[in-house]
């Protein structure tokens, strides 16, 4: 067996706990989605400084969150209010999010691939990446 000790952490400000909904590896660091419904970027060799970049998000309760393409550091949320956005997360955070859509929809502006999002009761997002047909295609439902 092996013992782990904790090598560094970060413990999120503020008298309510907020404690991390999911953990995203990125090129560019580890985003986490916490329950205050925060994106957060964190360089992993220095946890304790706390965030590199922190984004409020407008989702009411963040239900899901999933790397569209990590090498580019683009993350995709989703929240119990049906919509779903698309951040760039080399990006300022006053500027990150690139899209924002509620419902269900297909998405083809990012990227080589196609990508299909599904919203679903109860708010759990499905991405599906599928090879484009034609270049420029894309729609929007």
């Amino acid at each position: 067996m092996y013992q782990l000790s904790c090598a560094d952490g970060y413990e999120y400000p503020g008298g309510d706990s907020t404690y991390v909904l999911e953990i995203i590896p990125l090129n560019t660091g580890l985003a986490a989605t916490s329950s205050d419904q925060r994106l957060c970027i964190f360089d992993p060799l220095k946890l304790s400084q706390g965030p590199l970049k922190s984004i409020q998000t407008n989702h009411g309760n963040l239900t899901s969150a999933k790397a569209y393409n990590a090498s580019d550091s683009i993350v995709v949320t989703a929240g119990e209010n049906g919509t779903a956005s698309v951040w760039d997360l080399r990006l300022d955070p006053a500027s990150a999010r690139a899209l924002q859509i509620r419902g269900e929809f297909e998405c083809s502006a990012l990227g080589e691939m196609e990508t299909k999002m599904e919203l679903r009761e109860p708010p759990q997002l499905t991405l599906t990446r599928l090879l484009k047909r034609h270049p420029y295609s894309g729609s929007w439902h």
